[in-house]
């Protein structure tokens, strides 16, 4: 979810490469604030290995 300007609750249903950026951001920052000896290699083949596929819902799906 994102905010949005003008849809009555102020949110909105995206998706995307320029949703998933600060997400991934976010969880990279943490990983390596948890291990600094984790290099970006490893930030990102545990992020790929640990990554859980799901169906894109457009409209209603929870």
């Amino acid at each position: 979810m994102s905010v949005a300007f003008n849809t009555g609750d102020q949110y909105t249903d995206m998706s995307g490469t320029s949703m998933a950026t600060p997400g991934a951001a976010g969880v990279s920052a943490l990983m390596y604030q948890a291990n600094p000896d984790l290099s970006p290699f490893d930030i990102r083949n545990i992020m790929q290995e640990t990554a859980t596929y799901r169906l894109c819902c457009v409209h209603g799906c929870k």
